[in-house]
């Protein structure tokens, strides 16, 4: 658990915060916005782009207009850190704050569970690429163990400050069993009762020929003692499509 502590799969973690106008602002409350949120995101890398991963479900609605809007209100930061330093939703540094634009995903009817993949590309404010995690092959012969990154517990203020939260961590039996060629299931044992909130977050295991922890999935459904995930290899597969047929 230490060395995970230590590794950029941690900070390639982000929650999804949004900004909401606060509609019934008087004189008696004058905060004019609030913090709220759900669910988990992450920052990926390919050769060319660097994207910003998550679960449409986490998204109150999940058409794509509807996310674009509500990704209007939503600020990811390069240094997650340094959201504990702003007070305000005017104290943010616009050049702190990722620049993300939407990507839509046609969903053919045999892959319709990838209809939960919700991709951004960020188009400017790059993050550190130490701090992205990247597709590899996993290395299923180093551990059986693997870990669940997120932030599970929904939150809410009724003022303009930073709901201070931290990322959990789930362990897993990474030796899952296949749903189908886009879904694995994972057993969990993690004593976090709640998973309402891990969607969106990466599966990681340890591979220890590259000294570091590689993505092996995007949680989407946590019960029974299961994750369900997205592999990373089909979301490797979508990302690769888009930037053949974009030439970007």
């Amino acid at each position: 658990m230490e060395r995970l502590k230590k590794s950029k799969a941690i900070n390639s973690v982000h929650p999804l915060m949004f900004w909401i106008k606060n509609e019934y602002c008087y004189e008696d409350n004058p905060n004019d916005y609030f913090v709220g949120g759900r669910g988990t995101s992450f920052l990926f890398k390919t050769d060319k782009n660097f994207y910003l991963i998550t679960a449409k479900h986490n998204f109150d609605k999940q058409d794509d207009e509807s996310i674009v809007n509500q990704m209007k209100n939503c600020y990811i930061l390069k240094d997650y850190e340094k959201t504990y330093n702003c007070t305000r939703v005017y104290d943010f540094n616009k050049e702190n704050v990722i620049k993300l634009e939407y990507i839509p995903i046609k969903v053919s009817e045999e892959h319709t569970c990838i209809y939960e993949l919700c991709i951004f590309r960020i188009s400017d404010n790059f993050p550190n690429k130490e701090n992205c995690l990247s597709y590899q092959f996993p290395d299923f012969s180093t551990e059986d163990k693997g870990f669940l990154i997120g932030f599970p517990k929904k939150f809410k203020s009724n003022n303009n400050d930073i709901v201070e939260y931290q990322r959990a961590i789930a362990p897993l039996e990474i030796a899952g069993m296949k749903v189908n060629d886009l879904l694995i299931v994972y057993k969990h044992n993690s004593g976090i009762m709640d998973l309402n909130g891990f969607s969106g977050g990466p599966v990681v295991q340890f591979n220890t020929a590259k000294n570091e922890y590689i993505l092996m999935g995007m949680a989407i459904l946590g019960g029974n003692n299961t994750i369900t995930a997205i592999p990373a290899s089909t979301i490797h597969g979508v990302i690769l499509e888009f930037e053949e047929k974009f030439q970007c």
